[in-house]
């Protein structure tokens, strides 16, 4: 639909920088409630991790050793590409000072679709057994968690990756992606 805004995007184009820090906040709590709060368009639903989910209390890291996951990922599939007809996933060690100086497993994620471009910032990610998550952020990497990043599949052998990302700015959307170089040092 032409002049149609991304959902994702709603509170970052234009001045609404204030307004997605407003909803972020008010989505921290509703989050952790698991209910739906007000936001600056009305209420909508907070979107939920999906059962089974990692909590951001998971061990460090995902289950394989980070050299066999880290690399640049080409997006293969999307079950909404309103939101997702192309994009990238890059996943590598972030070094932080704060609150000590460590080095940290990151990622970000841009989707490309008819409705703009989305770009997630991705930190704690984790790991319960076998299955790994991660928070997304949205702005960068110390903003409001705006969601959570569910690894469906990681078929290390043959460099794929699907993954489910739940924001409360959106749609979950079902994605996958392809590794086309391992190697990434920003």
């Amino acid at each position: 639909m032409p002049g149609k805004r991304s959902p994702l995007r709603y509170g970052l184009s234009g001045g609404g920088i204030v307004v997605a820090v407003l909803i972020g906040l008010a989505a921290a709590g509703a989050l952790s409630s698991g209910g739906s709060r007000p936001s600056a368009t009305g209420t909508h639903q907070v979107a939920k991790p999906a059962a089974g989910a990692v909590a951001v209390h998971g061990s460090p890291g995902w289950s394989p050793k980070t050299t066999d996951y880290f690399g640049l990922y080409r997006l293969t599939w999307s079950n909404n590409p309103a939101l997702a007809q192309s994009g990238q996933l890059t996943l590598f060690m972030r070094r932080v000072t704060k609150p000590k100086p460590q080095t940290l497993p990151s990622g970000v994620i841009s989707l490309h679709g008819r409705d703009g471009t989305n770009v997630f910032y991705l930190t704690h990610l984790n790991h319960v057994g076998n299955r790994n998550g991660a928070v997304v952020n949205i702005g960068n990497y110390n903003y409001q968690v705006a969601g959570h990043l569910q690894i469906l599949d990681l078929a290390l052998s043959h460099h794929r990756l699907r993954a489910s990302l739940a924001t409360d700015h959106g749609p979950t959307i079902d994605i996958s992606f392809s590794r086309y170089s391992p190697a990434f040092n920003p």
